[in-house]
């Protein structure tokens, strides 16, 4: 039996070695992939600090386009005021040459 019993004993130890080994590797591979994680983490910290800027840039660039815009319609309204006294003087002209 006892001859059984190391038999068994060395099977177990070679299991256990064989086991060992595995968690060797996994536990390299954990690591390596730990080492990637916070490789994409710093890299996505960057993008978001560019996409903060790009934002910003976007919200300065919008409120310009808003100045713009309002510019624009003030422009407009001059525009038509002009042409509504354009009208009058062509009508007052008109009249006064017959």
């Amino acid at each position: 039996f006892d001859s059984i019993f190391q038999y068994l004993k060395s099977i177990f130890q070679y299991l256990d070695s064989i086991f060992q080994y595995f968690d060797s590797i996994f536990q390299y591979l954990d690591s390596i992939f730990q080492y990637l994680n916070s490789i994409f983490q710093y890299l996505d910290s960057i993008f978001q600090y560019f996409d903060s800027i790009f934002q910003y840039l976007d919200s300065i660039f919008q409120y310009f386009d808003s100045i713009f815009q309002y510019l624009d319609s003030i422009f407009q309204y001059l525009d038509s005021i002009f042409q509504y006294f354009d009208s009058i003087f062509q009508y007052l002209t008109v009249y006064f040459s017959i």
